[in-house]
C-alpha cells in the first residue's frame, strides 16, 4: 500500500484543501488511536474544523472519505501482524481496531482478495 499520507509533491495544490500539516496531525491520530472507536466529531476536531468542512476537506486531500482511509489503515495493520504470526485472530482484530475477528475476515477479503489464514501462510 501507499504511505497514508499524500507528500505535497503528489497532492495537487487546491484552493480549499486541508493544510498537510492538519492532515498528518490527522493520519497521525487515527495510527495512534487505530484500536479504539474513531468518530468523525473527534477527528474533525482533532483537524481544527467543524463536522461539515472536515469531511469534504479530508476526502479532497486524501481522495477517499474518512471512514474508508480508517478502515484501509486498519486492514493494513491487521495485515502486518498477520504477516508477523505472532498473536491469535482475535488479538490482531482488537489490535487493528475491529470489533470482531469475523469483520476484519470480511475486510481483509474485501480489500486485499485473501482470509487472514492465507494472508499469514503467504508471509512464511
Amino acid at each position: 500500500m501507499q504511505s497514508p499520507v499524500p507528500t505535497e509533491d503528489s497532492a495537487p495544490r487546491r484552493r480549499h484543501a486541508l493544510p498537510a500539516w492538519r492532515l498528518r496531525q490527522v493520519v497521525e491520530y487515527i495510527e495512534a488511536h487505530l484500536d479504539e472507536e474513531l468518530t468523525l466529531a473527534e477527528l474533525a476536531g482533532v483537524a481544527g474544523f467543524s463536522l461539515s468542512h472536515f469531511k469534504p476537506l479530508f476526502k479532497q486531500a486524501t481522495g477517499l472519505p474518512v471512514h474508508r482511509f480508517v478502515l484501509e489503515r486498519r486492514v493494513e495493520r491487521a495485515r502486518l501482524r498477520l504477516m508477523e504470526g505472532r498473536k491469535s485472530l482475535t488479538e490482531i482484530a482488537m489490535e487493528a481496531g475491529f470489533s470482531h475477528p469475523s469483520h476484519m475476515a470480511r475486510c481483509l477479503r474485501r480489500f486485499l482478495g485473501m482470509s487472514p489464514t492465507e494472508i499469514a501462510r503467504a508471509s512464511q
